[in-house]
């Protein structure tokens, strides 16, 4: 089944996304830099944490992905569709400019 996506009814609610978004991806952030430094007091524990220091080093990479896809690819993403909301649409009554015709066809 695939999932619906969102859709945003006013600028609000899509500046409100970003944020959220933006929050989310530090948190992924300082999270992964957070594992690295643990992962660093691992190794330097001995060689019997080497599979935890593995495995702390591939969370934080992932999370580092992660933040990665968020600031490259959705943000971008809710900013177009932000600027889409801020352009003004044309009108839709006929003025009765002759350069432009009735009805496109």
């Amino acid at each position: 089944m695939k999932k619906q996506r969102k859709r945003f009814e006013t600028a609000q609610q899509i500046n409100d996304a970003i944020d959220q978004y933006k929050s989310k991806a530090r948190k992924m952030i300082d999270h992964a830099v957070n594992l690295e430094y643990l992962a660093g007091q691992l190794a330097m524990a001995g060689p019997l944490e080497a599979e935890n220091v593995l495995y702390k080093r591939a969370v934080a990479r992932k999370l580092r992905v992660s933040a990665f896809n968020i600031e490259k690819n959705k943000l971008p993403k809710l900013k177009e569709k932000l600027s889409e909301f801020m352009t003004p649409q044309l009108p839709g009554l006929d003025d009765g400019d002759p350069s432009i015709p009735a009805k496109l066809t």
